[in-house]
C-alpha cells in the first residue's frame, strides 16, 4: 500500500508541474504571437515609396523630374532629403522643403531635381571629364499619417546614359531602410 501511495504521489506531483509548464508555454507563445502580430501589423501599415525619374526632353536640355509612387497599402507623408545631379565632375545638389501626402498606388511628379544642358552633354560626349557619366541620387523619407518622426527612408541611384538621342536611365542601387 505504501508504494502505491507514494506512486499516486509521483503522479500528482508530475500533473502539477506539468499543468503549470503548459501555463508556462501559453504565455511564451502569446508573448512571441503579440510581437510578431505587431511587426506585420506596422509593416503592412508602412507606406512604401518608391522613386522613379521622368525625364523631359527638349531641344536645349534634358530636364528630370522625380515621381513618387506609394506602393504601400495605407496612406503616408514622403519628403525628399537628399537629391543630388552628377553631371561629369560637377555635382547639383536641390533642396526640397515640402511634404506630399501619398495614397495607395498614387503617383505624384512634383520635384524637379535638375537639367544637362547641351553644353553638358556635349562635354560627356566628348569625353571631357575625367568622369564621363551623368548621375541621379535621390533619399526619400516617409512616414505613416499620425507618426511624429519620418521612420522610413527609400535611398536610389541612377545613372544615365546621354549617348543617344534620349537618356536611358538604369538603376545603380536601390534600398529601403
Amino acid at each position: 500500500m505504501n508504494i502505491i501511495n507514494t506512486i499516486i504521489e509521483y503522479i500528482r506531483i508530475i500533473l502539477i508541474l506539468l499543468n503549470q509548464y503548459s501555463n508556462l508555454g501559453l504565455l511564451i507563445v502569446a508573448v512571441i504571437s503579440f510581437f510578431y502580430v505587431r511587426k506585420e501589423y506596422f509593416l503592412k501599415r508602412r507606406p512604401f515609396v518608391d522613386i522613379e525619374i521622368i525625364p523631359e526632353i527638349t531641344e536645349e536640355r534634358w530636364g528630370f523630374w522625380i515621381m513618387l509612387i506609394n506602393k504601400g497599402t495605407f496612406p503616408g507623408i514622403a519628403r525628399i532629403s537628399k537629391a543630388i545631379l552628377i553631371i561629369g565632375d560637377e555635382t547639383y545638389p536641390t533642396i526640397f522643403d515640402t511634404e506630399t501626402v501619398l495614397v495607395p498606388e498614387e503617383k505624384k511628379k512634383l520635384f524637379d531635381i535638375g537639367h544637362i544642358n547641351k553644353k553638358g552633354l556635349d562635354k560627356i560626349r566628348g569625353h571631357e571629364y575625367r568622369n564621363n557619366r551623368a548621375e541621379i541620387i535621390v533619399q526619400c523619407q516617409a512616414k505613416a499619417i499620425g507618426d511624429k518622426n519620418f521612420l522610413y527612408e527609400t535611398h536610389y541611384k541612377y545613372e544615365i546614359n546621354v549617348q543617344g538621342e534620349k537618356p536611358v536611365i538604369r538603376i545603380i542601387s536601390e534600398s529601403l531602410k
